[in-house]
């Protein structure tokens, strides 16, 4: 995950933040400061607000934290095809967390799932 990009890159002006050559992870990145990124391990991070995502308050912790992991990462993927009225045959990977998550979103775009294990 990312909390940061410059804004202004080709990359960064098409919304795909993820490949700006400047961005900023969450995790063992640097700051525009100097100072070093701790991820989860930290007390306090300053983002973007392009870059948060608002928790309903209907959403408990233990409910949200898949989503905004293994959630996104399976989201990513699929969300280019959202709106394009093409239904995939999607293969996902293991069924672990990610795998879950993944076949629970694709199922939900309406793509058809198959499950590699």
């Amino acid at each position: 995950m990312h909390g940061g990009s410059c804004g202004e890159c080709s990359s960064c002006m098409s919304n795909m933040e993820q490949y700006c050559r400047c961005r900023i992870l969450t995790y063992n990145g640097i700051y525009k400061d100097g100072n070093p990124t701790q991820g989860g391990f930290s007390s306090a991070m300053v983002v973007h607000q392009k870059f948060v995502v608002r928790i309903p308050d209907k959403l408990s912790p233990e409910q949200a934290a898949p989503l905004l992991c293994a959630g996104v990462t399976a989201y990513g993927p699929l969300r280019q095809f959202i709106g394009s009225n093409k239904i995939l045959k999607a293969g996902i990977l293991g069924l672990g967390g990610v795998g879950h998550v993944g076949v629970q979103i694709a199922k939900a775009m309406g793509h058809h799932v198959a499950v590699i294990t």
